[in-house]
């Protein structure tokens, strides 16, 4: 990684794998942050054989495999929307909900006028 401009330059390096295909700029190690959690690879789910297979295709055929993939996104939550197990869970799922929401909300203002008195009376 070069600087430019104060900005990060990544260079791309050709890669036969996708384990030697570094897509976080990072090193394959976790990488704590201060006292929170090391970073996860956003693309450790993937499918070793989907990153091997598009590791060498040019970018106007990632377009496209692009659009292919978000396609049959947009077809799967559509899916999702019309499934009427689905809805009639959600709909349970809310009904049990509603009581702990209740009590959320009021204890969420509660909280909020609390601060507010402590803030008027010069509180922190």
């Amino acid at each position: 990684m070069s600087m430019v401009n104060g900005l990060f330059q990544a260079t791309v390096v050709a890669a036969q794998t996708p384990d030697e295909y570094d897509h976080t700029f990072d090193s394959v190690e976790p990488v704590k942050r201060g006292r929170g959690r090391p970073k996860k690879d956003p693309f450790a789910a993937l499918p070793k054989e989907f990153k091997t297979e598009t590791l060498g295709l040019t970018a106007e055929r990632l377009n496209l495999l692009l659009a292919e993939v978000a396609k049959d996104e947009m077809e799967n939550k559509k899916n999702q929307k019309e499934d009427q197990h689905i809805a009639e869970l959600k709909e349970q799922l809310k009904d049990a909900n509603s009581g702990y929401k209740e009590i959320t909300a009021a204890n969420e203002a509660k909280m909020r006028w609390l601060k507010q008195l402590v803030e008027d009376k010069g509180g922190k």
